[in-house]
């Protein structure tokens, strides 16, 4: 029977896997009773890099539903059944960005785990307390876990560690692509690191992922610095994809019909998704919430069943598993309309379609958003919603290119292409760095400014801060109580150091933000930050339902909710996202092109070909300084960081602008002041970053920011956001651009044209 299973890449030709003969014969038996007539590429290649390979570390990418998680626990199951199992201590350690994410994990890996006898447990804040006692008395087989329980095993368990993890074989990473650019992501490289130096060896690392801009970056990630030995497998998405982006403007005045409105949404969304199983990105728990309620009072008004569902991080976790549940449920259809918390690769079954409401954060979110659909063969639908106000003569130059309309069309054209952003590895992470020197000192029961270096700088992830950097900020670390020093020299936790080491959200280098806790009828809701103001008598939407607010308890943080028939969306926390160079180039390529996508329906075509008249009219196709209203924009289409910098070195010039989509609009402010600006900006030394920081306002973006104190804020915020270098020589582009177009040609009269 082994003959019925082909390696994708090769069924063609008609060779048997060779992968498959490697196998367990109970995981050969599982493939034959799921009915699998080949390997993927991805599980091919992947089963014979681990059983047959030289050990190093792999890079696993593939869409969503591509089978990355059978490509690596097959494989490692089948060596773990062979191995002897006198030995104590877990053999795999699985790390997810998402306890959601690890309880369906969870039930995929065990039901293959379970034919070979090797037991999987989760680990995490849902997982009750008898489970984890019956773990750590008998430490074996898989563990899956969060980055803040593995925090909490080096800073709780510190001693245990050794028994639990000393025979560990794999490291695995799921959602690697989550992980690299956060502050999460550089405390994941940490606790990697921290986790070889306690068991004195290193497991061999995989990770897996779906969308992955630089493989050289994904390696390096995953075992700093740079990980030469590392193997990428990466399979391509070659299924059907289908797109269309609907067009909407809003504030259009009466009778005018040639545009669709957008007040018509939530009707072109009911009539396209009701009925089947889809996904509505939303981007903010305000939209989600504000188009559940609406999609469910559509429902209502035509005396039909609810079919759409909210899910998002401040809800409670009943009601998302409910969505979820909805979604798998067979037979009867669900819209689930959420933020990034469907994004990852949780189960939910089959979903027929994407919609997106306006353009997504990144190239790589629409890539992973669309590979939660089109699964068993069927083909992959994304549908964008973008809505455009429609401009007057008192608006601004950019309104009247529809830009959110531009940046979609750019997004798709360099999805279609196959590409996606790589992260920004620049930044210092100094929040984190301090999180794990106290959580360092707490494992170890106090160690030396040395031990500090070498554990987390000169041999860990903190490579980029240099001694004296460190130096710094142990001084102020030690000025604000967090640490002290010993007479012996050894570092301890000082007093507000053990504040925060007690707190329960210690380990997470993330902000929690205090919450109310809402409490219905039914039972819990969800939460809202507690700087929402609540008070009695107050109409609230949460969960996609219209409440009234009975009753406020400050001291429990405690808020009861009653069934209303009016309701006001809330306004949660959250904020924006840096939008990387390639996709401002392509908006720019859009507006000057004449190509019109095939994906685009009446009302976006016609709000692109509008958008292109106003860049022609504006001049933009040959020049990027544009006076309008008495100010003078800088139209330099590069990503938000070139942008943020040429911001606040314009203003060190003395010009002060503000950073729109696209353009900086510098107030009052001359084509001619403009031009000697940027002169003077490219033809300076580099200034010095931290002065330059010191002048920016609300710099405090990662959770421990506010101990940093000025100085090392300002270092922090000039890694993460400034690129000088590439700044000047933007503004030196523009210089001479100007220069050459002020060389006019004489015509036959010898007067300037």
């Amino acid at each position: 029977m082994a003959n019925l299973l082909r390696s994708s890449s090769e069924s063609s030709e008609g060779r048997v896997s060779q992968a498959f003969d490697l196998l367990h014969p109970k995981i050969q038996k599982w493939a034959w009773t799921n009915e699998w007539q080949k390997l993927r590429m991805i599980q091919e290649e992947a089963i014979l890099a681990i059983l047959s390979g030289p050990g190093e570390d792999l890079i696993l990418s593939a869409p969503t539903a591509g089978g990355k998680t059978e490509a690596v626990y097959m494989p490692i199951l089948t060596e773990l059944a062979a191995a002897a199992t006198d030995t104590v201590g877990f053999k795999v350690l699985y790390i997810s960005p998402l306890r959601a994410l690890i309880d369906d994990q969870f039930e995929r890996i065990s039901e293959i785990a379970n034919l070979v006898d090797v037991p999987v447990t989760r680990w995490h804040g849902d997982v009750s307390g008898a489970d984890k006692a019956r773990a750590l008395r008998s430490p074996a087989g898989i563990i899956l876990t969060t980055p803040e329980s593995l925090e909490a095993f080096f800073v709780l368990r510190r001693s245990h560690l050794p028994r639990l993890f000393g025979s560990l074989k794999y490291l695995i990473v799921d959602e690697l692509h989550a992980f690299m650019p956060s502050e999460r992501g550089r405390q994941l490289q940490s606790l990697m690191n921290r986790l070889d130096l306690v068991i004195g060896s290193s497991p061999r690392r995989i990770a897996l992922s779906a969308t992955i801009g630089d493989v050289r970056e994904a390696c390096a990630f995953l075992r700093p610095p740079s990980n030469e030995k590392a193997r990428a497998i990466v399979a391509e998405n070659i299924g059907e994809i289908r797109i269309a982006v609907h067009g909407f403007v809003s504030d259009l005045p009466e009778g005018e019909s040639s545009v669709t409105r957008s007040e018509d949404i939530p009707e072109v969304l009911y009539s396209k998704l009701r009925g089947g199983n889809n996904l509505v990105f939303a981007n903010t728990r305000q939209g989600v919430e504000s188009l559940s309620d609406t999609l469910r009072r559509l429902c209502e008004k035509r005396n039909v069943p609810n079919e759409f569902y909210p899910h998002h991080g401040s809800l409670s976790k009943d009601l998302r598993k409910h969505a979820e549940a909805m979604l798998k449920k067979q037979g009867s259809p669900a819209t689930v309309i959420c933020t990034s918390t469907l994004e990852l690769g949780i189960d939910v079954g089959h979903i027929e379609s994407i919609a997106q409401m306006g353009s997504p954060p990144s190239v790589s979110s629409v890539s992973q958003r669309l590979g939660r659909s089109g699964r068993r063969d069927n083909p992959s639908i994304l549908r964008y919603f973008v809505t455009e106000e429609m401009p007057d003569q008192e608006s601004h130059l950019e309104d009247h290119l529809h830009l959110k309309l531009i940046e979609v069309i750019a997004q798709t054209e360099l999805l279609l292409a196959g590409w996606c952003e790589s992260p920004e590895t620049g930044a210092l992470h100094l929040s984190t760095l301090l999180h794990q020197i106290l959580s360092l000192i707490c494992e170890r029961g106090g160690i030396t400014a040395k031990e500090i270096w070498t554990v987390l700088c000169s041999a860990g992830p903190f490579r980029n801060v240099s001694q004296d950097l460190l130096v710094a900020l142990l001084r102020q670390m030690g000025a604000g109580e967090l640490i002290e020093q010993a007479p012996s020299g050894i570092l301890l936790l000082g007093r507000q150091g053990e504040r925060l080491q007690s707190g329960r959200d210690f380990y997470a280098v993330f902000f929690t933000p205090d919450e109310f806790t809402l409490i219905s009828p039914a039972g819990s809701l969800g939460s809202l930050p507690i700087r929402y103001p609540l008070i009695p008598g107050q109409h609230l939407i949460f969960g996609g339902t219209r409440w009234l607010v009975e009753s406020v308890d400050l001291h429990r943080r405690v808020v009861m909710l009653h069934p209303s028939p009016a309701g006001k969306v809330p306004k949660f926390a959250g904020g924006g996202w840096l939008v990387g160079d390639e996709v401002r180039k392509r908006m720019r390529q859009v507006l000057l092109g004449e190509d019109v996508p095939r994906y685009l329906d009446a009302c976006a075509r016609q709000l692109l070909s509008s958008g292109r008249r106003a860049f022609q009219d504006a001049g933009l196709h040959e020049a990027s300084l544009i006076e309008w209203g008495g100010d003078t924009c800088l139209f330099c289409w590069r990503g938000d960081r070139i942008r943020f910098t040429l911001k606040a070195l314009l203003s060190g010039e003395g010009l002060q602008s503000d950073a729109m989509a696209v353009a900086l609009n510098c107030r009052g402010s001359s084509k001619i002041d403009l031009i000697g600006a940027l002169e003077a900006i490219s033809s300076k030394s580099a200034p010095n970053v931290l002065e330059l920081a010191s002048k920016v306002s609300n710099k405090e973006n990662a959770k421990y920011d506010g101990f940093l104190g000025k100085e090392l804020l300002d270092a922090e915020y000039a890694s993460r956001v400034f690129e000088i270098e590439g700044a000047k020589q933007e503004a030196g582009k523009h210089v001479r651009s100007e220069s050459e177009r002020s060389d006019v040609c004489l015509d036959s009269s010898g007067e300037k044209q």
